[in-house]
């Protein structure tokens, strides 16, 4: 039985040959930035970075994990927003689960998904999407009430309130 492997070169080709991508070198199957570790594309009117995915064989070689961090390059901040994705894929090529983690620097949120098991009658892709989109409106939402309950604070604390107001100025700015 031959090993399982993440075949890089093929999923550089695949990206390279998307329309409705600009993958910024094509040389090296893509994979010509950061030490040849990182791709950089276009899409969507963003800027990305995707580094060279990680991948662990599961027992007998029944399975793989791969795992895969995607920047979204944001120059004008300096701050790049991140997201790793991981996905377990069987011997025959099919998804078995998969679960993203991600964080904004910028949005200053943070947070992952459900493990989402694969259904055939669904699109494991869309899925994700959705489940992705709902993490961060849940972050969102959590940060709006941090923000209220903190505001609606000010007047019950000792300290004069311009005070406590730059306080939490501060602290939100390094959370």
């Amino acid at each position: 039985m031959s090993r399982l492997i993440f075949d890089h070169a093929r999923f550089g080709d695949f990206m390279i040959d998307r329309s409705d991508v600009k993958v910024g070198a094509t040389g090296n199957h893509g994979w010509n930035e950061r030490d040849d570790k990182a791709m950089h594309y276009s899409g969507g009117g963003f800027d990305y970075r995707t580094w060279w995915h990680s991948y662990s064989r599961c027992r007998k070689d029944a399975a793989i994990l791969v795992s895969c961090k995607v920047d979204q390059r944001r120059s004008i901040h300096r701050k790049d927003d991140h997201m790793i994705i991981m996905a377990s894929v069987n011997r025959a090529g099919h998804v078995i689960a998969v679960q993203a983690a991600m964080q904004s620097l910028v949005h200053r949120i943070s947070g992952h998904t459900e493990i989402i098991v694969n259904d055939p009658k669904q699109d494991t892709s869309v899925r994700l999407k959705s489940a992705v989109k709902a993490s961060i409106k849940d972050q969102q939402e959590f940060r709006r009430r941090l923000h209220v309950f903190r505001r609606d604070r000010l007047d019950q604390h000792p300290v004069p309130r311009r005070e406590l107001r730059r306080a939490i100025e501060i602290g939100r700015a390094h959370v």
